[in-house]
């Protein structure tokens, strides 16, 4: 026993259930039972578009770049749509096009599409903005970000300092501009003294790891400071991936923690001695002020 009509606007759900009668069963027990729910879509009155989606995917330079949207009218009436994108990169607007107006019955979908050609856009980030007119109150705005990339891993971070005489971990931040995956991608790291002459100090080749399509991740390796002396060091920082290389040098540090730690407290223990110093002092100061006080009193009243 079913209502013939939904009479409210969008989506409506029902819900079903059909339950075992154990009614005439004595006892305490379990019943079989099993749901749906079932969805509505009633029309809007008069002109109402929605739009299913607006989807730019990402692709690597040289690559078309097949832009979609899908519209579906939910009204009860027929409306003709149409769609105006912009393309913008930091900032600046670099492209308008306009999709061809296009006649939509109520209950049915229809896809645009247009074909950007491979080489239009260099490697970069991009945004994009939709606006979709169809004779309703108001038009309907989605945006959309998409890349396009090139085959490039980029190192954004490592380890910047380092303990004396201890084998500690040398991270590096490693980032994929490249919209494929990556096999075998590792890391040579070559250190040298800042200051004599560029002398090696230490050299290692981390693991090798598959990067997936714009992934970030970390190369990790071991660099051995036994023996070397505290001070600032060059890091040749050489990442290898499908037959290119990404170099960087970069500055790293090596301390003494307990030596920088014991400084740190005999910086203190100075500071607590000074504040004790200055208080005795006030208070000999206060306590020679007013012993000369009392001996004038008692020598006035004499």
């Amino acid at each position: 026993d079913l209502p013939m009509e939904a009479k409210k606007p969008g989506e409506n759900i029902l819900s079903i259930q059909i339950l075992e009668d154990t009614s005439r069963t004595p006892g305490i027990g379990a019943r079989i039972g099993v749901g749906a729910r079932v969805y509505i879509r009633v029309p809007y009155p008069g002109k109402y578009i929605e739009l299913n989606s607006f989807d730019i995917p990402d692709t690597n330079t040289g690559e078309d770049i097949n832009i979609t949207i899908n519209a579906k009218n939910f009204g009860s009436e027929p409306v003709y749509v149409s769609n105006t994108i912009d393309i913008f990169s930091e900032g600046r607007k670099l492209d308008k096009f306009e999709f061809e107006q296009q006649l939509i019955d109520p209950g049915n979908s229809l896809t645009f599409s247009k074909l950007i050609e491979g080489g239009h856009y260099s490697p970069g980030s991009y945004y994009a903005t939709l606006l979709t007119h169809y004779g309703g109150d108001k038009p309907i705005f989605m945006n959309k970000t998409f890349r396009v990339g090139r085959l490039f891993v980029d190192i954004t971070n490592w380890t910047k300092e380092f303990n004396v005489s201890k084998i500690s971990e040398f991270n590096i931040g490693i980032e994929s501009k490249w919209n494929n995956d990556i096999e075998n991608v590792y890391a040579e790291v070559n250190i040298t003294n800042a200051t004599k002459n560029a002398q090696e100090v230490d050299s290692f080749k981390t693991p090798s790891v598959n990067f997936q399509r714009w992934e970030k991740a970390s190369l990790k390796g071991f660099f051995n400071t036994e023996g070397v002396e505290p001070g600032k060091y060059k890091a040749k920082i050489r990442v290898y991936y499908s037959g290119e290389i990404t170099e960087k040098e970069v500055n790293i540090k090596v301390i003494d923690a307990e030596r920088g730690l014991f400084s740190s407290i005999n910086k203190t223990m100075l500071i607590i001695g000074i504040i004790i110093l200055i208080f005795i002092l006030v208070f000999v100061a206060g306590f020679i002020i007013m012993y000369n006080m009392l001996k004038k009193r008692l020598k006035t009243k004499r």
